[in-house]
Order: C-alpha cells, then sequence, then structure tokens
C-alpha cells in the first residue's frame, strides 16, 4: 500500500487515479497529523510526500517519517527544481524526488523501481479509504 500525502485534491486525483490502473493500492491523506496517524494502522510500503501540506510543516513531517519508520522509503514531491530542497530531502532521509509538475507515468515508473528493489510486495487494486472526494472544487 502506497500512503499519498497531498494536500491539493486534483494532484491526489491524479497520483491516485495513475497509481490504481498500475495495480497499487493507496491511501490519500491531506495533512501530516492524519498520515502520521495512519502509518500505524495501514503499514504502507512506500510515502508519496508533497512539500505543502495543511496543518504542518512538510520537514517536520518527512523527519518524523524517517526517524519513526526507517524501512519505509519516501518519495518527495517538490514544488520546484531547486538543488537545495532536493539535497535537503535526501540528507534527511528521502529515497527520490519528484518535481511538480509531474508526468504521471514518470511517477509510476519512480514507485515501481523503489518497490521492485525488494522493499514492496503484495500490491493490488483496492478500494482504500480517502480523507476528500477526489473532485476539483468548484
Amino acid at each position: 500500500m502506497i500512503l499519498v500525502v497531498e494536500d491539493a485534491p486534483q494532484v491526489a486525483g491524479i497520483i491516485v487515479s495513475k497509481l490504481e490502473r498500475e495495480g497499487f493500492k493507496l491511501l490519500w491523506k491531506r495533512d501530516g497529523d492524519s498520515a502520521q496517524d495512519s502509518l500505524n494502522t495501514f503499514h504502507p510500503e512506500l510515502i508519496l510526500l508533497s512539500t505543502t501540506l495543511e496543518k504542518r510543516d512538510a520537514w517536520e513531517v518527512l523527519e518524523k517519517f524517517c526517524h519513526q519508520h526507517p524501512p519505509i522509503p519516501v518519495v518527495m514531491i517538490l514544488e520546484q527544481e531547486e538543488a537545495s530542497e532536493q539535497n535537503r530531502a535526501k540528507a534527511m532521509g528521502c529515497h527520490s524526488c519528484i518535481i511538480k509538475p509531474f508526468k504521471p507515468t514518470s511517477l509510476a515508473k519512480t514507485v515501481k523501481a523503489i518497490l521492485e528493489n525488494g522493499r514492496g510486495l503484495g500490491l493490488g487494486v483496492g478500494d482504500w479509504p480517502r480523507d476528500e472526494p477526489l473532485t476539483p472544487n468548484p
């Protein structure tokens, strides 16, 4: 199962749609607090974490994810291509970075590569709870 931590429903919808079509189970959370709470219940094999979150600083969330759950790879979704942010993410324990706007196929390839390196097992299509509907806001 992949935990998607993204505050923008449209971006989360793109991620969830593409990765579900690729056969992955997903859980979407809009903020770091609910994502943190989900770790103990759902035990994700990979975390996709946006740098823009509601309620908590994404860097603080990344630090907690990496320290509390070291075996779970984290892919940071960055707002812009800045070497300093990429270096910071990797120094904090992030496995990889994706820059917005990204191609869904590139994201899927990154996810598959990480999980195929022996870090993920037992993935399949399924219905998982989401915090918010994945439709654009009016």
